[in-house]
């Protein structure tokens, strides 16, 4: 198959593919710019041509993968001939006189609006099925009928990255390594109390705050707004006690840092449907670092019984937070089953396990479109 991949991201800028195999990489990228590739490399992987359209640094041939910058999409997709046009939340290329025979748009975010390009449009991807309803209750175009047009496939881990331990972990470190704007002011406002039960914690904030910030104080009318109020006046008032900010590193480094604490705590609660997945959480798991956690969004879905799930509100139950920290920090039983449990189940979200579903699902969605049989 020949495969175009074109993509609506471009929060992080410009970076080049190997970063998200060299483990001295500079910066950060998100959960989906990082599903957009590694599905395009196990496409690449088994057989098929793919090009990936994106403000890459340069224009470079990676493991069989052709990255080329954005603005080489709208001729190449209107005049090459593609099997299959996998657009990242990004309807413009569907507009597009494109030559595809198949199109499927996959979702990382929660909102949407269609309208009439879901005609143009195959299938729809998203990481989970609390991610479907949401999807389609945000989008008050959608088509009832279209609603057959969904398929889940969830986000990936590479496991390589969690393959060398660190020397030893540390016994009462904490970890926080997703947004800030989805709970971290509640860790910061309960770390007194942690700090009373747990004398020795010490919580390690894996981010690049500033920058938050700054985007918290410049868009107009922000939700977030008062918690990266709240977050800033919190890191002041205990970085010295146990709270350090580590800024942002990439993904082998962060990998390192999960699997040198002891727990993964993240008092998840959005602000507005969030977290359709979970990435954060998967990497806890794969560093068999036990996560503690809430029942937002898909969670419940996903990560029921592998983590320990707190159910919102936080407010008014900070006190229950503070025994699950103590208790896991302290109870090594405990500890090991979580651990033990959470790397058996990122076993089954490797990105080999989830890219072989899914070239398997493009050749069945193709040959479905065309009229074919597909036989194994």
């Amino acid at each position: 198959m020949r495969i175009a991949v074109t993509t609506g991201y471009a929060h992080w800028g410009a970076w080049d593919p190997s970063f998200f195999f060299d483990p001295d990489a500079q910066g950060m990228v998100a959960g989906g710019e990082t599903a957009m590739v590694m599905l395009s490399l196990q496409l690449a992987k088994r057989g098929h041509t793919v090009f990936v359209f994106y403000d890459t640094a340069k224009p470079v041939h990676y493991r069989g993968v052709d990255f080329l910058p954005r603005s080489y999409g709208p001729e190449l997709i209107t005049q090459l001939h593609f099997d299959v046009l996998i657009s990242f939340e990004d309807l413009q290329p569907i507009s597009m006189n494109h030559t595809a025979d198949l199109t499927v748009v996959p979702f990382q975010n929660n909102t949407t609006c269609i309208g009439a390009l879901d005609y143009s449009i195959d299938h729809y991807q998203a990481v989970s099925q609390w991610h479907v309803n949401t999807l389609i209750a945000s989008d008050p175009t959608f088509r009832p009928e279209s609603r057959s047009k969904w398929v889940v496939f969830p986000n990936g881990v590479d496991l390589a990255r969690y393959a060398h331990t660190p020397k030893e972990r540390h016994p009462f470190r904490i970890i926080h390594s997703s947004s800030p704007d989805r709970g971290l002011h509640h860790l910061l406002r309960m770390w007194t109390d942690i700090k009373k039960a747990v004398p020795q914690a010490e919580l390690l904030i894996f981010y690049e705050l500033q920058r938050w910030f700054e985007s918290a104080d410049t868009i107009p009318g922000s939700t977030i707004k008062p918690r990266a109020d709240a977050v800033r006046a919190l890191v002041a008032q205990h970085e010295g006690n146990g709270v350090q900010v580590m800024g942002a590193v990439n993904q082998w480094r962060l990998a390192q840092e999960q699997m040198a604490a002891s727990l993964l705590i993240y008092p998840c609660d959005p602000v507005q449907p969030t977290e359709g997945f979970g990435i954060t959480v998967l990497e806890g798991l794969a560093a068999g670092t036990p996560v503690v956690t809430t029942d937002a969004d898909a969670f419940p879905e996903l990560w029921a019984g592998v983590t320990r799930q707190l159910p919102l509100p936080v407010e008014n139950k900070e006190d229950s937070w503070v025994r699950a920290i103590h208790y896991l920090l302290t109870n090594k039983a405990e500890w090991r089953m979580y651990s033990e449990r959470g790397r058996k189940h990122a076993k089954q979200y490797s990105w080999d396990v989830v890219g072989k579903g899914y070239e398997k699902w493009i050749k069945e969605a193709l040959a479905a479109k065309r009229g074919l049989v597909v036989t194994a």
